[in-house]
């Protein structure tokens, strides 16, 4: 039923009209900025060579991201709390041959997290299951929400995670020849980024993601969402909308 419900671009009225160049690279240079302002702000006091490692414990991450949905006006009845902290997945080595960073179960309510994941990704990752513990099924809107949380969390390693993960928007933007932002982005993020790569990378053979995107192919249509896997992407648009929309009330 949660794959039926109105699609969050409505309830939250983001603004996807035609963007011009100058509008893209204002919501390019706001999330190098994210990236890069964030990141600074969390390494203060850390040792970090290379990339980073988590500065707060699971479940003053938990309690950050929880109170970020809760002043998540746009969310309305969904910022509600009460709902149980994601745990870690018993096969998690399991879950990164198949390529996926967390699963929720509907049957239970629980949302469980791939514990092997690098520590920049863990926090958007939470976000993502919570946002499935809500009730938003679709991959594209859960991982929308969590940007918007993220970003607008207290804490600045769980705003550079949400940040982090408008790598992929960055990536459109230059395809639509908005500029370069991509080689604006700091060392450190750098660093994690690439750590990132190296680790999904790792498992990317044809046989166990192959079969794991096909059940998920099926798994989506039969539920109404006929781009399948493809849909996943489609959560670039809604934060290019919510930047826009953010843009016309300024």
């Amino acid at each position: 039923m949660n794959y039926q419900r109105q699609p969050i671009a409505e309830t939250w009225g983001l603004d996807f009209r035609p963007t011009n160049s100058g509008e893209l690279q204002a919501i390019g240079a706001r999330i190098v900025e994210g990236i890069n302002q964030n990141y600074k702000e969390a390494s203060q006091g850390q040792n970090w060579a290379k990339a980073s490692t988590l500065p707060l414990t699971h479940e003053r991450l938990n309690q950050v991201i929880e109170n970020a949905f809760q002043k998540t006006d746009l969310l309305q009845e969904a910022s509600r709390g009460g709902l149980g902290q994601p745990k870690p997945f018993y096969l998690s080595h399991m879950l990164r041959i198949l390529g996926l960073s967390g699963i929720y179960v509907p049957f239970t309510g629980e949302p469980s997290i791939n514990e092997t994941i690098p520590p920049a990704e863990l926090p958007f990752v939470t976000a993502n299951q919570k946002a499935h513990q809500r009730g938003f099924a679709r991959e594209d809107e859960a991982n929308f929400i969590a940007y918007v949380v993220c970003i607008n969390a207290e804490d600045p390693y769980v705003r550079y995670s949400g940040f982090l993960h408008g790598v992929r928007v960055l990536g459109v933007i230059e395809h639509a020849d908005a500029g370069r932002y991509r080689d604006s982005v700091a060392p450190g993020p750098s660093a994690d980024l690439d750590a990132s790569a190296q680790f999904w990378g790792e498992f990317s053979g044809p046989d166990f993601r192959s079969i794991s995107a096909r059940v998920m192919q099926a798994y989506l249509r039969l539920n109404g969402v006929s781009e399948g896997i493809e849909s996943y992407q489609n959560d670039i648009p809604l934060i290019i909308g919510y930047y826009l929309k953010n843009f016309r009330k300024e």
